[in-house]
């Protein structure tokens, strides 16, 4: 009698950074001020013993629950073992004060998708921005004191 066993998909989502001052950064960030421009960049490594095709989904939520970010796609070719794949997103905006929320899926086997690692916590934290002082365009050109 031949028995099939079931294949144990295994890999791990082993970076999750943020573009935040024109660098990549681990996540969680601190005190982004509001308004800034960022974009998601997540890496698996294929933890198996054969090539596999990952594939990503992930969510990026503001303080209040709404989505401003949301990613999904498989990889093109395929992650030999112990190799990384690394995913990056669209930019987007942090407009309001508060804790960002960042949700990842990491799955493996496109024709019939099987999460591998998944994580949630907070993305990054987003302060109110410091705005320039009204009076800053002038310049004091000239000082004496009587």
């Amino acid at each position: 009698k031949n028995v099939s066993l079931a294949e144990v998909f295994e890999g791990t989502i082993t970076k999750k950074e943020l573009d935040y001052e024109d660098r990549w950064q681990a996540v969680p960030i601190y005190n982004i001020p509001t308004g800034t421009i960022v974009r998601v960049r997540i890496t698996g490594r294929n933890d198996m013993a054969s090539n596999q095709k990952m594939g990503i989904w992930w969510q990026v939520k503001d303080k209040d629950g709404y989505v401003v970010d949301e990613y999904s796609g498989w990889e093109t070719y395929w992650t030999g073992p112990g190799n990384e794949q690394v995913f990056r997103g669209g930019s987007f905006g942090l407009n309001k004060v508060g804790t960002y929320t960042l949700i990842i899926a990491l799955s493996m086997n496109p024709s019939d998708p099987v999460i591998v690692d998944d994580y949630y916590g907070t993305l990054c934290t987003v302060k109110a921005a410091v705005p320039a002082p009204e009076f800053s365009g002038f310049g004091v050109k000239d000082y004496s004191k009587k």
